[in-house]
């Protein structure tokens, strides 16, 4: 029996000296090997500014009436939003004007066109971080203004904010990476020299929430009415970063020695 267990002793010490001089073989043949490795990193956080486009539209058969009309509510509507929401921005844009013609058949000559009235419209855009605020401001407007669309994404101070966490996350798995691939190759992590990092940039996936109604031109009554507020889901912007890294593994004489590759 005293003699199996010295037997089995001896295959144990065989096997590991055996492995210990596999791994040393594999980590010098892995001596100087360069790698290109990439970190990522996602941060998902709630949308905190709103962009509401309005607009009106008029038609008449005399275009300065029209025109009138369009300017007219296009500047009630402007103060009004000025009103609920004092720190919002606002942009007037994209005013048109557009002749309607009727088409009629005119004998041998076939169809001929009459001008029978002007079409003319305005928009005007409203920039808020104020979400709070924001649905009885949209119902406000839209007593005298269209809704044409609505959209929300990160405010420029929230997404500088968010910078720090973006490359920082991107940079530790860049580090947690080298770390895995270092061990799968019978090295250090200590071995691994970052020799160069690129910063890819960032994508961002806002989740968009969009709303849109008819223009109170098209209603069959162009005075005022109260229009119920309701309510807006803002969503969740994803911010993605990635780091891109030159990675070299020190020689094993060169790091005894503390010699730079």
């Amino acid at each position: 029996m005293y003699d199996n267990k010295k037997r089995a002793l001896r295959r144990f010490m065989f096997t590991a000296l055996f492995a210990v001089q596999a791994l040393a073989a594999q980590a010098q043949q892995t001596g100087g090997s360069v790698l290109i490795i990439s970190g990522y990193s996602e941060v998902s956080v709630a949308n905190d500014e709103a962009r509401a486009v309005f607009f009106i539209e008029e038609q008449d058969a005399d275009k300065t009436v029209a025109a009138t009309r369009v300017n007219q509510k296009i500047s009630a509507g402007t103060q009004l939003l000025k009103k609920q929401d004092p720190e919002a921005r606002l942009a007037t844009r994209d005013y048109y004007t557009y002749p309607i013609y009727a088409t009629e058949l005119s004998g041998l000559s076939g169809k001929q066109q009459t001008l029978t009235g002007w079409r003319v419209g305005q928009q005007v855009s409203m920039t808020t971080t104020n979400l709070r605020q924001l649905p009885a401001t949209v119902a406000a407007a839209q007593a005298i203004l269209g809704l044409n669309g609505l959209t929300f994404s990160l405010s420029s101070a929230k997404r500088q904010q968010l910078d720090a966490a973006r490359l920082r996350g991107a940079y530790i798995n860049l580090q947690e990476r080298v770390s895995i691939i270092a061990h799968a190759m019978g090295r250090n992590s200590a071995d691994a020299v970052i020799e160069q990092i690129d910063y890819e940039g960032d994508a961002d996936r806002p989740e968009l929430r969009m709303l849109s109604a008819v223009a109170p031109s098209m209603y069959r009554s162009n005075k005022p009415v109260d229009v119920a507020e309701t309510s807006f889901d803002a969503g969740e912007t994803n911010l993605s970063a990635k780091v891109v890294g030159r990675i070299r593994f020190a020689m094993q004489d060169q790091r005894a020695r503390g010699v730079a590759p």
